[in-house]
């Protein structure tokens, strides 16, 4: 989710992987395999053959999905998330869960990606959920729920459509923490749970 190639790496592993989330991460591996050079074919047949290895059905439209990622000039990127003292207090003010910490510990690494200077962003449950783990049903009826209703999130613009790449079953949030990128503590490898046992000092 944040640093986007090892997102596509971690799918080509067989990582993360959720047949709800199957739209992104054929546009993520279509994105990577566009980088390495591969044209329209070789990207479609590198991605079915990933997808038989795993014994996984894409029920998109493929070609549709090659087509639009070679009209894109977006290049995956490998963005860099710092998290500080400030940070955690926030989260620790809003609550002691620590699923619910997790969870808003990883809007804010986000955020402070994707967040416009209004602080407001469009993300998906979906994709939240496969990079967590956790169903997206939970995430949205418990944790983001619970992020509202105690002052850590504004829910602006809930999904209008299922399948597209700007906005992939997406929901519009403000963030109500600060988003300043700095701090002694750094998202390796798009790993949550580390970041959070570093940060938080406990486990999940």
């Amino acid at each position: 989710m944040i640093d986007e190639k090892q997102e596509a790496l971690d799918y080509l592993d067989g990582k993360h992987i959720m047949a709800d989330n199957m739209y992104r991460t054929c546009v993520m591996l279509a994105r990577y395999y566009k980088d390495e050079g591969f044209g329209h074919a070789k990207i479609r047949s590198s991605i079915f053959d990933w997808a038989n290895r795993y014994h996984l059905y894409i029920r998109h439209d493929l070609n549709a999905i090659i087509t639009y990622v070679m009209s894109s000039p977006m290049p995956l990127v490998a963005n860099t998330v710092k998290i500080n003292q400030r940070d955690r207090e926030f989260i620790s003010r809003i609550t002691d869960n620590p699923k619910t910490q997790l969870i808003a510990l990883a809007m804010l690494c986000y955020a402070k990606v994707y967040a416009d200077k209004q602080k407001e962003f469009h993300i998906s449950c979906v994709s939240l959920g496969a990079w967590i783990g956790i169903h997206r049903s939970q995430i949205k009826r418990r944790y983001i729920r619970e992020l509202i209703d105690f002052g850590y999130l504004e829910e602006l613009e809930k999904p209008r459509n299922n399948y597209t790449w700007a906005n992939p079953q997406s929901t519009r949030y403000r963030i109500l923490a600060p988003v300043h990128n700095s701090g002694d503590y750094k998202l390796v490898r798009n790993d949550i749970y580390k970041l959070y046992r570093e940060v938080f000092s406990g486990c999940l």
